[in-house]
């Protein structure tokens, strides 16, 4: 199905339909959880468009036809789905659109009427427990047509074939009928109240807030009058005809705009910009033929203008690219918003702007100040709040900076002992109004999340340094993690860009989509088009037939024409992500190897495994869960070089490079049926033969590990081969094998005296370092010790060893995991639901009162108690038990330099942690 992009598309009229009764139902049969569940998946997972679609339920058909179709329209049009619920005559949808909740309520029927959607039917929607926000309905007309024997869909509201198009209903109650109304956006109602207030009270400030810059103007039957004349105009008609009012004007009788209105002279219309300000009022006649307009009594009490706090102050910020001209202003209730003026992204570089008919510079904005004395705007009209003023005449009135801007959030300062001892004091060094915050490991400073609710979903971040000062007055809607010294971030209505660590625009924000920067490159989409830019933001244009593309490598990066995910496969594949059908560029955008290969590797060390096939959409695997997928009836793996040379022949079954090694590949010969695994050098010459039924992933001085047969069939025995010797050096045996730095190895096996599965750590001849009966030896956790395990009455207990297997503590305590530390002589004791802390002399530092305790190689440690199966409240508490702070926080993390971040319910503050004996 072709996934229109506009309304337009959307509602096209379809031609020539020829359809039977059966083509086309009457009514809409819901989707079965099955097929829920297959829609969700889908849409998650895949980006692969299908272009033809038919079912044998039409029925259910339509219904999948209508719901695919209009959440694409959803999106189109600005509208976020959160999550979507099919009820029995109806779909919902709670969405968010410009920082409102909406749920949209869609029907749908095929040729028939659906006569059910009236305002009366609609008013029960609001009642439901799945509705949050406010109620929208869509009745949808599902136009099926059969073309060349293949089903295409079209959906729209209106039956009219020159006006196909979607239009949203809201129920409504108008003197007691409950009726449809269309009014598609529930912040238009807002603009509504608050022109109707602005032009009764003459109030220019708040027609500031509202009307648009870009010569607004108001259609009369008199004639056109613009900007300033606009202004005057509303003056005008409120003084000689009076208040203006809420009204309902509808032209079928069923459904309803509302409109305001001015008695004894007509009512309005208005459109809106992007920016959702009214750029254009239309009068009307109350005889307006076909018209029918519906005078109400509604009241319309707009106090957004009446709580307007007093602006005091004002500070701008230095110019960043997408906010040339911003400014912090402050309000005598303690409120901080950023405002930013509204000039053109093609403005925006240009040493001299010109906005509103007056001219702006760096200077010019430099120079804002507060006029705390009420000044008119024109002559006639109520004088305005304080406002901002500059050296230019230009002034912008405190309501309309208050109004149109965003509050500005950064740390506050203070100074504050939290907890103070003989050896260490604890103080909060800063605070701030945010949700959570998190040290970028390469920069060491602050990603802070300013709204939202985790930091990849729906939020808005910023960056701060570890002394709490914001590094940039920027906010974004994407903050990615440094890599190679720059940072992806997304700006609203902008796009993604890339900043350095001083938070200033390296690569500005103008991509659709972009990745991370990998060997001095990343991947950018710009007007539909993968390229590439480089760190000074030299884009390279690979063309346009790409429909994936990966990074570079070794000055090499994967393309394919073909956008496949696992979704999209007709089968299980350990390498879906990198199905496709792929070839490779250079440095320069140019084509080196042509796309051919259905699964393809980065190049390492000068060579890219990649696999031979070919991609079919063969009907005879299609089933009702599983339609229009990719297989391949062969693979053939091999290796290239960069020049698209054959340097590993395509013999294989699988082939990969042995983890952490370059130079042997481990590779499957002989088919899945009587194949088997061997090792092989990067010209394809067999290192160890293929007789191996399976083989472990590290290579380690010729040494790997192979099993006596499928690893994940029971009782597999892992043995060890050795490539310079060529031989066996231990036949299958162990239970698990892991290479040590040294040489050594840590094998696992089962001993039938304690009849149990012990590990050991043994030489190459097999001769233990130590004896061994621990059920476990962690040899990454310590540098110098290893916690080990063992089976005590049927009990697993901890301890830790040194590397040559003396006992620093034994194994008498079942311990939590890393719950041990030789340095304080600390171990957290499993109690039952609780843990207790501790010393090596069994003495109780802490009794079980807390769910966990972690972090004991800090100067304190983090306590936590569970809320919930998926919640936990953090605390500190000293070594020797003494609570810091109480688990009352939803983080806890420590930074560098003993800063500590705390987050909870009241937002963000630093701490300081300062070690006396450092003094």
């Amino acid at each position: 199905m072709k996934q229109y992009k506009s309304t337009e598309a959307l509602g096209r009229a379809m031609e020539d339909i020829q359809v039977s009764i059966n083509d086309t139902p009457y009514s809409v049969k819901p989707m079965t959880s099955e097929d829920r569940q297959i829609e969700i998946m889908r849409s998650m997972w895949t980006s692969q468009k299908y272009e033809d679609e038919e079912s044998g339920d039409s029925e259910i058909y339509i219904w999948r036809q209508a719901d695919k179709l209009f959440k694409e329209w959803l999106k189109s049009n600005g509208y976020y789905v959160i999550e979507s619920q099919v009820f029995d005559d109806c779909i919902g949808y709670n969405c968010s659109f410009n920082n409102h909740n909406y749920t949209v309520y869609m029907y749908a029927y095929g040729k028939g009427e659906n006569n059910i959607i009236t305002g009366e039917y609609c008013a029960k929607l609001d009642e439901r427990d799945f509705t949050k926000g406010f109620v929208l309905i869509v009745n949808l007309m599902v136009e099926r047509s059969i073309v060349e024997g293949k089903a295409r869909y079209s959906i729209y509201t209106s039956k009219d074939a020159d006006n196909r198009r979607i239009e949203l209903l809201h129920p409504h109650k108008l003197d007691g009928k409950n009726i449809l109304l269309f009014f598609p956006q529930e912040d238009m109602f807002e603009i509504m109240e608050k022109l109707i207030y602005a032009v009764n009270n003459e109030s220019l400030d708040a027609l500031s807030c509202i009307i648009s810059k870009n010569s607004p103007v108001y259609k009369e039957y008199g004639g056109n009058y613009y900007n300033d004349a606009f202004y005057y105009s509303m003056v005008r008609i409120h003084r000689e005809h009076g208040d203006m009012a809420l009204g309902y004007v509808t032209y079928n009788g069923i459904v309803y705009s509302m409109a305001p209105y001015i008695d004894n002279f007509g009512w309005f219309d208005f459109s809106v910009d992007n920016k959702r300000k009214i750029c254009i009022i239309n009068n009307h006649s109350f005889y307006e033929e076909g018209a029918i307009f519906v005078k109400s009594d509604e009241e319309i009490s707009c106090d957004t203008f009446e709580g307007i706090p007093v602006l005091v102050s004002v500070e701008t910020f230095p110019a960043v690219l997408s906010e040339r001209f911003a400014l912090k202003a402050f309000f005598d209730n303690g409120e901080v918003i950023k405002y930013v003026l509204p000039i053109s992204r093609e403005d925006e570089e240009e040493e001299v702007i010109s906005y509103c008919r007056h001219v702006f510079t760096d200077g010019i904005w430099k120079s804002a100040f507060v006029n705390n004395t009420p000044e008119a705007w024109y002559r006639g009209f109520n004088d305005c709040l304080p406002c901002v003023c500059f050296k230019n005449g230009f002034l912008i009135s405190g309501m309309q900076i208050y109004e149109d801007g965003v509050i500005y959030s950064e740390p506050v300062s203070c100074e504050e002992v939290v907890y103070e001892d003989e050896e260490i004091c604890v103080r909060k060094v800063w605070t701030w109004d945010a949700v959570n915050m998190y040290q970028d490991e390469e920069t060491n400073t602050l990603d802070v999340l300013l709204r939202g609710e985790a930091f990849n979903c729906n939020r808005i971040s910023t960056i701060a340094s570890i002394d709490g000062k914001r590094v940039c007055s920027l906010d974004f809607v994407h903050l990615g993690s440094t890599q190679e010294g720059l940072r992806k971030v997304g700006v609203r209505e902008r796009g993604y860009g890339f900043i350095n660590s001083e938070g200033q625009f390296a690569i500005p924000p103008v991509y659709e989509k972009a990745n991370d920067f990998d060997e001095g490159y990343a991947a950018v989409k710009k007007k539909g088009q993968w390229i590439f830019i480089d760190k000074n933001g030299r884009e390279i244009s690979i063309g346009s037939k790409y429909q994936d593309i990966g990074h570079f490598s070794e000055e090499m990066c994967r393309v394919s024409t073909l956008k496949l995910s696992s979704m999209d496969l007709a089968y299980y594949s350990d390498y879906a992500e990198i199905a496709g059908i792929w070839g490779y560029v250079n440095e320069d955008g140019y084509q080196i190897i042509p796309p051919q290969y259905i699964y393809a590797e980065d190049f390492n060390n000068g060579i890219a495994i990649v696999c031979k096939g070919e991609w079919t959409k063969d009907p005879k695997w299609d089933n009702e869960y599983n339609k229009g997928r990719y297989w391949t009836e062969q693979e053939l793996w091999g290796g290239i070089d960069k020049n698209g040379n054959e340097v590993i022949p395509f013999i294989f079954d699988e082939l990969q490079f042995m983890w952490e090694d370059n130079e042997v590949l481990m590779a499957h010969i002989g088919g899945w049926e009587c194949g088997h695994w061997g090792v092989i050098d990067r010209t394809g010459k067999w290192l160890a033969e293929p007789v191996f039924e399976d083989i472990g992933y590290v290579y380690a001085n010729g040494l790997f590990a192979f099993y006596n047969r499928d690893r994940y069939e029971p009782d597999a025995l892992i043995g060890i081969f050795d490539i310079n010797q060529n031989k066996v050096i231990f036949e299958p045996q162990f239970l698990d094998v892991d290479f040590m730095d040294d040489g050594d190895l840590k094998v696992k096996l089962f001993d039938r005296t304690l009849n149990r599965a012990v590990e050991k750590i043994i030489d190459l001849d097999g001769k233990e370092r130590f004896h061994s009966e621990y059920t476990t030896i962690s040899t990454y956790r310590y540098e110098d010790e290893w916690e080990v395990t063992s089976e005590v009455d049927g009990v697993s207990k901890s301890g830790l060893i040194d590397h040559d297997g003396n006992v620093i503590f034994p194994c008498k305590y079942d311990i939590e995991w890393g719950g041990i530390s030789s340095k304080s002589k600390r171990i957290v004791v499993n109690s039952g639901d609780k843990v207790s802390l501790l010393d090596f002399d069994g003495n109780v530092i802490i009794p079980a009162k807390y769910d966990k305790i972690s972090g004991m190689d800090k100067p304190l440690y983090t306590v936590s108690n569970s809320i919930d199966e998926y919640r936990d409240l953090a605390g500190l508490v000293t070594p020797d038990g003494i609570e810091v702070l109480p688990p009352e926080f939803e983080h806890i993390s420590f930074c560098k330099g003993n800063y500590i971040i705390c987050v909870d319910k009241a937002g963000c503050a630093m701490l300081k942690l300062v070690l006396k004996s450092d003094k």
